[in-house]
C-alpha cells in the first residue's frame, strides 16, 4: 500500500501521543486510520495557537512566538486577534514584546521574569540597552530578582513624563521630532 503525503501537523500532537501509546500497548494497530483535518497553509499557525489556547492557557512567551509567527505569514493584528479571540490591542502589545532581545524572551520563557517585566523592558527598542537595563536591575534586586520600577527608572532616568505636564500642554506634541518623544504601548493612560 502507498503511503500517503506527508503534511506538517499544525494541532494533534496529544493525541498523536495517545493513538502512539495505544499503539504500544497493542491497544490498535500501528496503521489504524485516523480522521485528519488538512487546512491550508495561511491558516496552520491560527488553528494550532486556537486549539493550545483551548486546552491550556498559553505561556505568554508561546503566544509572543506565536504571534511573531503570524506576524511574518503577514497577517495583521486585527486579523490575528479576530482569529484567536484576542483585541487588536492585545496583539500589538504582544508583538512589541517580539522585539525584545532574545536573553529577555528566553528569561521570560523559563519564569525568571514576568510579562510587567517585558512590558518596562520594551520601553527600551535598543536590545543591547535592554539587556544592560536587564542585568543591572538583576544586580540591584533583592536575590538578583529584578523589579519592575527599577527597570522603568533605568530606562527613562532622564526624560519628563508628558502626563499633566503643562509646558507640554502648552507647546503640543508637534513640536517635539518623533525620536523624542517615548510612547509607553502598555499603558493606559495618554502621555510617555
Amino acid at each position: 500500500m502507498p503511503r500517503p503525503a506527508c503534511h506538517g501537523t499544525g494541532a494533534g500532537g496529544r493525541r498523536l501521543a495517545a493513538m502512539n501509546l495505544l499503539a504500544t500497548e497493542n491497544t490498535i494497530h500501528p496503521d489504524w486510520p485516523v480522521r485528519v483535518k488538512v487546512v491550508p497553509d495561511n491558516l496552520a499557525t491560527a488553528a494550532s495557537l486556537t486549539e493550545n489556547g483551548q486546552h491550556l492557557e498559553m505561556h505568554p512567551a508561546e503566544q509572543i512566538a506565536g504571534f511573531r509567527a503570524m506576524a511574518a505569514e503577514g497577517k495583521t493584528p486585527a486579523q490575528t486577534g479576530d482569529l484567536l479571540g484576542y483585541s487588536p490591542r492585545h496583539v500589538q502589545r504582544m508583538l512589541k514584546l517580539a522585539g525584545l532581545a532574545p536573553v529577555i524572551l528566553e528569561a521570560l520563557a523559563a519564569d525568571k521574569i514576568t510579562t510587567e517585566h517585558c512590558q518596562a523592558l520594551a520601553l527600551e527598542d535598543n536590545p543591547d540597552r535592554q539587556v544592560q537595563v536587564y542585568e543591572a536591575a538583576c544586580r540591584e534586586g533583592w536575590n538578583n530578582k529584578p523589579e519592575v520600577r527599577v527597570i522603568r527608572n533605568l530606562i527613562t532616568d532622564s526624560q519628563v513624563s508628558t502626563l499633566n505636564n503643562s509646558k507640554y500642554t502648552f507647546v503640543g506634541e508637534k513640536a517635539f521630532s518623533g525620536d523624542e518623544i517615548r510612547a509607553d504601548l502598555f499603558s493606559d493612560e495618554q502621555g510617555g
